[in-house]
Formats: structure tokens, sequence, C-alpha cells
């Protein structure tokens, strides 16, 4: 017996239940997105202050397993779409950058780092966010390679075969342990599944001088932003005051510190009433407002024209574990989001950047 078309009332039903399944999700999402922020920012911090073993280890695996379950959450949430989430023009040099003194943390004293960056780098199509993990990981991998320490040289260049592409080499030297074979280090399978989702590949080469982990990265289509351009991880500080606002607790504390820790004075309230009477009553300028998209009782966006109205030349970063479609009817996409689970460079480089910005795009 063949099966019946459904009635409208039946096609009514189906699409309120997976509208409410959808709902159900994005809420699941947001919630995650903000404890994956919590531990990798969390984790960040124990790099930049810890420097005894195995302490700073713990902080790194602590770290690894947040950048594992963040890639999780997005590919549930990106699940159908084509490409990488959030891809676009990046400069990898300014990337390597920004993370370069946590980078030298998750490698440890005995691992002495030099650099070789093409200054006429290509910009690559890519997830910042995603590839600052990856490179991350990778200076995971070079660590468990070389237990008792030695050289790591990274280097990016223009390649031109087999695809055109940027390379970044993690040459190792000929210091790496003879115990474990590189290829089957755990972080190293973990950054060539990440390498691959970018629309790249993460390969072990045999190079003149010792092993390399290298890294292939697709050419971007269009040139980079004057907002892509190089930023040192020096300028990622400042000393401006900064107003977070979000109703979660932990994610106040845990940017409330990264943002400190930088240099900024921080002011934090759990919603818009408390926020609003910051304004009213701190007697020195407040530079920018870092709020969240979603609060109770109000959005971020009614939130920051309110704030202006008190304050005009107040500059606003939205922070978010929505995804775009959210986003969307919210009137908010491109640099005025922050999108959670976020890194401290990510936090620190957007913050920066909007603050450098003769006027605010994050209307």
């Amino acid at each position: 017996m063949g099966s019946r078309d459904r009635t409208p009332e039946e096609k009514r039903r189906h699409a309120q239940h997976l509208q409410a399944i959808g709902g159900l999700a994005q809420a699941v999402t947001h919630e995650l997105n903000n404890a994956l922020t919590v531990v990798l920012g969390s984790a960040d911090l124990q790099l930049l202050q810890l420097s005894e073993e195995p302490a700073r280890s713990l902080a790194a695996s602590i770290q690894q397993a947040a950048s594992r379950a963040a890639i999780l959450v997005s590919d549930l949430s990106f699940l159908g779409e084509s490409g990488a989430p959030g891809a676009q023009a990046v400069d990898v040099n300014a990337i390597l950058a920004r993370c370069s003194r946590l980078m030298s943390r998750v490698l440890g004293e005995d691992i002495k780092i030099e650099t070789s960056l093409a200054p006429d780098l290509a910009p690559v199509k890519a997830d910042a966010a995603r590839l600052e993990q990856l490179l991350l990981i990778l200076a995971l991998a070079t660590r468990d390679a070389m237990p008792e320490g030695g050289k790591l040289t990274i280097e990016t260049a223009n390649v031109g075969t087999p695809f055109a592409s940027v390379s970044v080499c993690f040459a190792l030297g000929t210091a790496v342990s003879s115990v474990e074979e590189p290829e089957l280090v755990p972080s190293f399978l973990m950054a060539r599944e990440i390498a691959e989702f970018l629309g790249g590949r993460a390969e072990r080469e045999e190079r003149l001088g010792g092993l390399a982990y290298a890294l292939y990265l697709p050419l971007a289509e269009r040139p980079l932003a004057v907002t892509d351009s190089f930023r040192g991880a020096g300028l990622l500080e400042g000393s401006e005051t900064v107003l977070v606002v979000d109703d979660d607790d932990m994610m106040r504390a845990v940017v409330q510190n990264l943002l400190a820790s930088h240099g900024y004075s921080v002011l934090v309230a759990r919603d818009a009433a408390r926020a609003l009477l910051m304004c009213q009553e701190h007697p020195r300028e407040i530079h920018l407002a870092l709020a969240d998209v979603v609060m109770p009782g109000t959005s971020g966006r009614e939130l920051a024209e309110r704030l202006r109205r008190l304050r005009p030349n107040l500059k606003v970063l939205y922070m978010s574990g929505y995804p775009q479609d959210v986003l969307d009817l919210h009137g908010l996409q491109g640099i005025g989001v922050l999108t959670k689970p976020f890194s401290s460079t990510e936090l620190l480089s957007r913050a920066r950047e909007i603050l450098d910005l003769s006027e605010n795009i994050a209307r």
C-alpha cells in the first residue's frame, strides 16, 4: 500500500515541529559557544601566566580539547553548507604575529623559534579563528614531536604547485623523537582534518636538515581589506576603557581578565540597565562597548543605540554565539560581530581593530 500525501494540517504541524527543533538547536549551540569561549579564554590566560611543567602542558591540553570541541560545534552549525564558515581573505603573517606569544608558551622554553615570513605573501581564503586554532595545534604537534627541545623555523611562502596556494612550514630540524613517529602525533592528525575542512592540506615532509609540518592554504579570490592589514602581537594591547555587557557571569569574567591583562581598563555589566547606569555615572571616557547580541529584555543593538545617546563617540563590538541567520534578523554582520567561541587573540585583535577605526561601522 503506497504512502499517502500529507494533509495541509499535517504539513503545518511538521513545519512547527522542525521550527521547534531548530530553535532548541540554536539555544543549545549558543550555550555551548558561551561555555567554550570561557574554557578557551581561561586556558589562554593560564598559558600566558604559567611557566612550569606539568601545569603549562595541562593548560595546553585544555586549550586543544576546547578548540576541537569548538570546531565540532561549528561543523554541526554549518552542516550542509559548502566551504568554511566565515571564510574571507586572511593575512597568514598577521595571524602568526597575533598568536606568537601564545605559541611560544605552547612550545615552551626548550624549543627556540625562528621565523622567515614572505613579505609579499598572498592572502588566503580561510576562517581566521579556525586558522589560528590550526596554527596553535601545529605548534602542539611540534612540541609533541620534539619532547627534548630543539629549533623550530616557521616559514611562509607563495607556492605555485600542485595548486596556487600559500604554504606555512613548521621545520622541526633534526631533534625529532625517534620513539614516536611525527606523522602519528595526535595533534598533527587533528591539524590535518582542520586543514582539509579549510580547503587546504597539512603534510609531514622530509626536508633538507630535518622534518617539517607543511600547511598549504588556497589563495583568496579578493585582495585583503584595509582591516586585514598586518598587526603584531604587541599591538593587541591598549589603555582604553571598555564596557563589557553580557548576562553570563563566567563570560564577563573571562573577557574582563583577558582585556585587563593586556592593559585595558574594564567595566562590566550584566544587563542593559546597569550598562546605561555606568555610562551615565562613569567620570571618564568609555571608548568601546563589547555587548552580547541577545540579552534579557533587549538586544545588543538596541542597547548600543541607547548608549550612544549618552556617549555619541562610543564604539561597539557585538558578541554572539548564535548562527548567522539570527544575526541577520538583528541586522548584524561583518567586522562589528565577534563570533563565539573566540580565542584571546581574536578578541584582542577585533577590539583593537574597532578602536582604531576612524568611524565606527558597528552600527
